[in-house]
């Protein structure tokens, strides 16, 4: 055979696996596949299969994409806002896919700052204990801690006393008042309105919304107080457990698979786990990334997934006025907004 018959049948050849493989791919086996986005209404879409083609398009609701071979799919869809969406699927010959997206929101973080009224009020406050010490002649001193209900709220710990005032813009009144105590260490929950204090023997806290004192019978060393929906009942974060702590009954309940949490509606529960509860993590299955972790409990179907990821330390969270918030070691406090707890 002579080479130019050679080469003709080697072009033939090639034409022919060519035409094949487009005949089979694009035109006798190919599939579609039908976008219907739940939410939210328009999307971008980015259909990429494993060999070289690319198809972009947007999609507002339904979308159908005719005419694609079978093979292996990746598949990225967008909107600004939300959590970007990604997936992969096989596309069988003849096949007609559906796909349903429903999209996710962004978790925004914002830092709670004091607003100017509170400030100004806090102004105000340092003012009147100024002329006051003036008056007695004496310094008086105040550690000043939060303004809740438009009065401002401080303390003062002395060697043997121990007392809580209010500041209501014109007249200062104690409110608690403790004598031949001597505290050791003084925390404050900003959020639920409660002073912790502690001396060698006991455990306390002041909670100033109910204007009541508490001494607590918990074994542990312990590092918050906050509330939860019913008057009695407190969340205690200890050293090495987190408590549900009873003052009517003075006992509690001890649970060991998080590091601390806040009882939300419809029998839900957040958990937090830190990155550094290595056992934690393990015994539930989650992945070990070396995130914070949030993690959204359904007591009802004892679902248990995580919704929020953070390289940021997050100390404890609340959940307040129907909004999930943290703080982190610096005593500063983020509020997260648009966090999915369905």
């Amino acid at each position: 055979m002579s080479n130019r018959n050679l080469a003709f049948l080697i072009l033939f050849a090639i034409c022919t696996s060519i035409l094949g493989f487009v005949y089979y791919f694009f035109i006798a086996n190919v599939g579609s596949v039908i976008f219907s986005v739940e939410w939210p209404n328009y999307v971008k879409i980015s259909i990429a299969w494993e060999y070289w083609s690319k198809y972009d398009t947007d999609c507002t609701k339904i979308c159908l994409v005719r005419r694609l071979p079978p093979v292996n799919y990746t598949i990225k869809i967008e909107n600004n806002g939300y959590k970007t969406y990604t997936d992969t699927f096989k596309l069988e010959r003849w096949e007609a896919k559906e796909i349903k997206i429903k999209m996710q929101k962004e978790v925004k973080v914002d830092e709670v700052s004091q607003t100017t009224e509170t400030k100004i009020k806090s102004l105000k406050y340092r003012k009147f204990i100024a002329w006051k010490s003036e008056d007695v002649g004496i310094t008086i001193e105040r550690n000043e801690i939060w303004t809740y209900w438009w009065n401002i709220y401080s303390y003062t710990n002395n060697k043997w006393f121990f007392d809580v005032f209010e500041f209501d813009w014109n007249t200062e009144n104690e409110i608690f008042n403790l004598e031949w105590i001597n505290i050791d260490n003084i925390w404050l929950n900003a959020i639920d309105w409660i002073i912790m204090y502690e001396t060698k023997e006991w455990n306390y806290f002041y909670d100033i919304d109910s204007k009541t004192n508490y001494k607590t019978t918990i074994n542990d060393d312990i590092i918050f107080i906050k509330k939860t929906w019913e008057n009695d009942k407190y969340i205690v974060d200890g050293k090495m457990w987190v408590y549900i702590y009873n003052t009517t009954s003075n006992d509690y309940t001890k649970n060991t698979l998080y590091d601390d949490f806040v009882i939300l509606e419809d029998s839900k529960v957040l958990w937090l786990i830190k990155a550094t509860s290595k056992d934690k993590i393990n015994i539930l299955n989650f992945t070990d990334n070396w995130k914070n972790k949030l993690v959204l409990h359904n007591i009802t179907t004892k679902e248990k997934k995580v919704i929020y990821e953070t390289d940021s330390k997050i100390m404890n969270i609340f959940y307040k006025d129907w909004n999930v918030k943290f703080s982190d070691e610096n005593d500063k406090l983020y509020n997260l907004t648009e966090l999915n707890l369905e």
